[in-house]
């Protein structure tokens, strides 16, 4: 059976034989009702939408004032701590003439070297809080909220490690503060282990500086191994435990990191194969967008000519037909 050829407006079936049946595709008039209907829903759903986004907005903006106190907070506290060791650093370069003038022994230089490690590790946290006080400036005016967040663990961190710099500092100077007080005796010859066996380590922590004497007398690497030893405090190691010194040896270079490898999940060879699935075809699907749905109708040849003896067009005269046929279901119109 041959195919059906699809009419929508009057002039397309000029050219199609009358003797062949056609199927006229009608678009459905919504009424008045339904339409209010639908006016009144697309409106209050463009108010529920609106104020949605205004509830949403009211939120972020509780958020994003919260997170700049927070941050101002933070940077105010930095000020008054870089204000601090500026001030520090300032007494310290007045009296350095006079500091070096009575340094007698090795372990006055030895912890003269140390104040100087934490000073300079002061600095470096200091420079560091003030860029991430920066990179959050620029990531709010950008609106960046991951941004924003990633400057505020660079803040946060940088200002634990100035807490700790800072108390490291002054343990050192009490210690120097509680010699000075001490009755004047007789300066003894020290040695460097000797001055190490005075420091507050456990003893697998002094065995080890014992082993390395250069980190003690080389200011340089005396930095780089008080930076380690912070940032294996903050990893959470434990001071003299192996996990400490592996970590502290790989960041002085007397240890060759090893390479991690992340564990790989065996699977099976075949991939995993998921079911396709697809909504059924719907000739005539539901229409939610406010505009008519449309439904089609054959016409016979005999139809065809009924509708041209009538003398209107085949779509209207389908459009008839459709209105004939509901008025029959609904009881209005009989034929007898």
């Amino acid at each position: 059976m041959p195919r059906l050829r699809v009419v929508k407006k009057p002039n397309e079936s000029a050219d199609i034989p009358e003797a062949d049946a056609i199927q006229v595709e009608l678009e459905q008039e919504l009424s008045d009702e339904t339409k209010e209907s639908q006016v009144d829903l697309a409106a209050q759903q463009r108010q529920e939408d609106k104020e949605k986004k205004v509830q949403e907005e009211s939120e972020e903006v509780i958020t994003l004032k919260k997170q700049l106190e927070d941050v101002t907070k933070a940077v105010e506290e930095h000020k008054k701590l870089a204000e601090q060791a500026q001030r520090e650093r300032q007494a310290a370069v007045e009296h350095s003439q006079k500091r070096d003038a009575e340094l007698t022994t090795a372990g006055d230089r030895v912890e003269l070297a140390e104040l100087d490690a934490i000073n300079n590790a002061i600095a470096a946290a200091e420079s560091e809080a003030g860029a991430a006080a920066s990179a959050w400036s620029t990531a709010k005016a950008a609106e960046d909220l991951n941004g924003e967040v990633d400057a505020q663990r660079r803040l946060a961190r940088a200002e634990t490690r100035l807490v700790q710099l800072e108390d490291g500092k002054a343990s050192i100077e009490a210690r120097r503060e509680w010699q000075r007080v001490q009755p004047k005796k007789a300066p003894q010859p020290q040695t460097l282990d000797t001055y190490i066996d005075t420091l507050p380590l456990n003893g697998s922590q002094k065995d080890w500086l014992k082993k390395h004497p250069e980190l003690m007398q080389d200011p340089k690497k005396n930095v780089r191994l008080q930076n380690a030893h912070y940032d294996a405090e903050e990893k959470g190691l434990v001071g003299g435990s192996e996990a400490y010194f592996k970590y502290v040896e790989e960041r002085l270079g007397y240890r060759q990191a090893e390479t991690e490898v992340d564990d790989v999940e065996e699977v099976d060879d075949k991939p995993e194969r998921k079911a396709i699935v697809s909504a059924p075809v719907s000739r005539n699907p539901p229409n939610s967008s406010g505009r008519p749905s449309s439904t089609r109708i054959t016409l016979s040849p005999e139809q065809r000519s009924a509708a041209k003896a009538a003398g209107v067009d085949e779509v209207t005269y389908a459009k008839q037909l459709i209105k004939l046929q509901e008025m029959k279901r609904s009881g209005h119109y009989s034929e007898n």
